[in-house]
């Protein structure tokens, strides 16, 4: 009987992916086909913008190892914030592996000007680049983004109206101490609900 060994897994596939397209399977799948191919273990690296955003893309990031990974396919997730995801893939990436990422994500370069991410990584770096494309969409990511921040900015912006209005009428209505009772109170529940709003649009 023939033995037909198994091709080892000494090399990885680093597939650098914006924070917006975690948790897409579709892509998973692509990453999973494409290391399965190369018999490549995976590992995503994912530069998150803000601190506080960090729980919620390794959640999602959970979602894309699971339909990634196979028994016989190794998996893994780093998330760092975005002015470390250079200096992370210099100290992770080995001479074998291949480097992966999306055709329209863009990076600034050293004149400050916008350059394909696949450029300036091949530019960086004597590894392989391979590019995806049909998968993020960048203009329609900032476009959503924006109108999020907007309308978080709005409900801030309605919430110090309302409370202002009847901090105002509060005050003309009643008389000491009631009425330094009355601020107080309304400033707290004001800060409050700022707080709350803050926490649920911007992240």
């Amino acid at each position: 009987m023939d033995i037909v060994a198994e091709t080892p897994i000494n090399k990885q596939m680093i597939v650098v992916i914006n924070e917006d397209l975690a948790n897409n399977s579709k892509l998973a799948q692509s990453i999973h086909w494409m290391g399965a191919n190369d018999h490549c273990s995976i590992l995503y690296l994912v530069p998150v913008e803000r601190l506080e955003n960090m729980l919620t893309v390794s959640r999602n990031m959970a979602t894309m190892k699971a339909v990634t990974s196979t028994n016989r396919q190794q998996v893994s997730v780093k998330t760092v914030l975005s002015e470390d995801w250079l200096k992370t893939l210099k100290k992770i990436v080995r001479p074998a592996d291949i480097i992966v990422c999306q055709a329209e994500q863009t990076v600034m370069n050293g004149r400050f000007k916008p350059e394909s991410l696949g450029d300036y990584l091949s530019e960086k770096f004597n590894n392989p680049v391979q590019t995806m494309s049909g998968y993020y969409h960048p203009v329609q990511t900032k476009a959503k983004k924006w109108l999020h921040e907007l309308v978080g900015l709005l409900g801030v912006l309605v919430i110090l109206g309302v409370f202002t209005w009847l901090q105002i009428n509060g005050e003309k209505a009643l008389v000491d101490p009631y009425a330094s009772i009355y601020i107080m109170i309304t400033f707290v529940i004001e800060m409050a609900l700022v707080i709350i709003w803050h926490k649920l649009t911007f992240r």
